[in-house]
């Protein structure tokens, strides 16, 4: 249901979504409405090192590999 409702408005996310889940007569399925505010995502930029740090920080995991050639990210867990 969320993704129906991003992808009827083009939009990247719903913000604050709620959902009313009724059953429909006679239990032939559900009927799920979903209500928020369609967002799209604008002026992406590629991260640079220095913002992985507060990610370090909180989660203790090496969020993408040392190289900043490459493209990947890999996501290990620090022990």
């Amino acid at each position: 249901a969320l993704y129906r409702a991003a992808d009827l408005y083009d939009a990247d996310v719903i913000i604050g979504a709620t959902f009313d889940v009724r059953s429909l007569k006679k239990g032939k399925g559900l009927e799920i409405v979903v209500k928020g505010y369609p967002a799209r995502y604008v002026g992406w930029k590629d991260a640079e090192d220095k913002d992985y740090i507060w990610i370090n920080n909180i989660y203790g995991v090496k969020s993408r590999t040392e190289s900043a050639k490459e493209n990947t990210q890999a996501i290990n867990k620090v022990k």
